[in-house]
């Protein structure tokens, strides 16, 4: 005869239990529908950056291929309706940005200007990591996030295709040709992605007031979960200024320009308010806004080949970039210094660096890209360098033979086993461990290789 079992009781969770599970953040919890009124109230009236948000939304419903179980992103989480099933379908939230497979709700606008003005919530460390750009890689490479005439399917798949292959982020440079505007693609490729960082490359400060610009570089940085970093340079293309009616100062006053540009932007950061008095900025208690993810502010780019402005990187940057110097000229195009170009100028711009840097030099990030011409994955590097050796010859009279052209960091021509291993070589030489490759489909077969 068989015992009988004794009545099955639901016994809670232990107290225990209960007292270390963290409470959800408010802005973690489904949030009430909003207000009639609000949902009528054009986005700009919520949002100074709407048109940034505007492109982050739109883009963000764009189909997206599913990801297997087991691989998971890195970011800073966005607050949203986890979990949560609604009329039109399920929404996920990804790390990073939102994503939905549901058509486009009102609602979801109105949910933006909330996260836009609240702020994101970050783990405990997240931010310094972003901030550190610690992937856990030795190498972190950057491409270019579109050319001139790609829309925004192509925009979308260049990005996608960069994430899949560890690149650490996309850049956009900032001149006035037949070019997009690189903050709204770049805002574009964070919406679309989870893990890239997104990059200007570089901004020219003689172009935009910092104040302005901070607004909307600290936006892209909240909307993307902290994924912005900030390249800023003292411009220095004549024709496109001289295009629009704006002056072209000399190389002292456009660095002397860039470095009150950087005091402004860290300023606006900040999250106090602040005053400046500068030749060429005044700000009078100015309390920037948004407040950026990372802190103390997004990771600042700047790069040069001259001293003066490789000074000022070194006390003001948390990125170097290694570049030739220029040789001004009148009108058109201005040729590199070819001597400048060479390993053992950049030896000597590491050196510069190094001693106006002092005890940071340790923390800085250096990087250098390929301003000497494309990336070119081939088997004939000796041809090719030669050829663009004859081509420097002609516009500046100096003579560099083919070695010197294939040893340069900011040449990349080679086998994709020549070019892994002047990757490492470039890192053991120079400290160099971060690098703009150019075309994401050109640098792919060596960004696999060494990615991660």
């Amino acid at each position: 005869m068989s015992r009988r079992q004794p009545p099955t009781r639901h016994h809670p969770r232990p107290a225990r239990i209960l007292a270390h599970r963290p409470p959800t953040p408010a802005l973690h919890r489904r949030a009430r529908p909003p207000a009639r009124d609000a949902m009528r109230r054009p986005a700009a009236t919520h949002c100074p950056a709407a048109f940034a948000a505007a492109v982050l939304l739109a883009v963000a419903h764009l189909p997206r291929r599913r990801r297997s179980a087991g691989h998971g992103r890195r970011g800073i989480p966005l607050p949203g309706h986890a979990g949560h099933r609604v009329a039109h379908g399920e929404r996920r939230v990804h790390r990073g940005l939102r994503r939905a497979t549901t058509p486009f709700p009102s609602r979801m606008l109105v949910d933006y200007v909330r996260v836009y003005k609240q702020g994101f919530p970050a783990p405990d460390g997240a931010a310094d990591a972003a901030r550190s750009g610690d992937t856990g890689a030795m190498y972190r490479f950057f491409g270019v996030a579109a050319g001139s005439t790609d829309d925004a399917r192509t925009l979308v798949a260049t990005a996608r295709k960069a994430e899949s292959a560890g690149f650490a982020g996309l850049v956009l440079p900032d001149h006035l040709i037949e070019q997009h505007a690189p903050l709204p693609v770049l805002a574009t490729v964070a919406a679309v992605t989870e893990r890239l960082r997104v990059m200007p490359f570089v901004l020219n400060s003689g172009l935009r007031h910092p104040a302005v610009l901070a607004q909307d570089l600290a936006t892209i940085d909240v909307l993307s979960g902290g994924r912005l970093e900030i390249g800023i340079g003292a411009g220095w293309n004549k024709a496109e200024h001289d295009a629009v009616g704006l002056p072209f100062d000399p190389p002292a006053v456009r660095t002397a320009r860039l470095e009150e540009t950087v005091a402004v932007l860290k300023g606006c950061f900040a999250d106090q308010p602040f005053s400046y008095r500068g030749e060429f900025f005044t700000i009078d208690g100015h309390n920037g806004f948004p407040k950026p993810v990372q802190k103390p502010h997004p990771p600042v780019f700047i790069g040069g080949g001259g001293r003066r402005t490789l000074t000022l990187a070194a006390r003001e940057a948390d990125i170097v970039g290694l570049a030739p110097r220029i040789r001004p000229v009148a009108s058109g195009m201005p040729p590199p210094d070819a001597h400048s170009v060479t390993i053992a100028a950049a030896e000597e711009k590491v050196a510069w660096v190094r001693e106006a840097a002092g005890e940071r030099f340790a923390s800085l990030e250096l990087n250098v890209y390929p301003s000497g011409g494309p990336l070119v994955i081939t088997d004939n590097a000796r041809s090719v360098a030669q050829d663009r050796a004859d081509r420097l010859r002609q516009a500046t009279g100096v003579e560099l033979s083919a070695t010197d052209i294939l040893e340069s960091p900011h040449v990349f021509i080679g086998t994709v086993d020549a070019l892994v291993a002047k990757v490492h070589e470039l890192r053991e030489r120079l400290g160099v461990t971060s690098f703009m490759l150019g075309d994401v489909d050109e640098a792919l077969p060596v960004v696999e290789r060494l990615a991660g």
